[in-house]
């Protein structure tokens, strides 16, 4: 576990509660694609691939771990370079010309 997560075992099993309370207020609120919920409630169907809190959890950890630049968009201490600076002809030239 502490490989995956950088937690052990107990610390994991001490954020499952909170995360899983977490995790359901905003599947309450809102839908995958970030549109405010209106019509149907969130539940877990019986072939979801995270079924428990525990996997959820897991994958998320798991996969911010292995990219942490996934996360620079909420962190204040980074700031990003605006997109489109240069063109793709730019891009290729550059390329070619190592």
């Amino acid at each position: 576990m502490l490989d995956f997560t950088s937690l052990t075992l107990e610390e994991f099993q001490l954020l499952v509660p909170s995360f899983e309370a977490a995790f359901q207020a905003r599947m309450a609120a809102w839908r995958m694609d970030g549109k405010p919920r209106t019509a149907r409630r969130f539940t877990v169907y019986n072939n979801c691939p995270l079924p428990t809190p525990e996997d959820r959890l897991f994958f998320l950890l798991t996969y911010l771990r292995g990219y942490p630049e996934t996360l620079s968009p909420w962190r204040s201490d980074i700031k990003q370079p605006p997109c489109g600076n240069e063109t793709q002809g730019d891009h290729k030239e550059r390329a070619y010309s190592a």
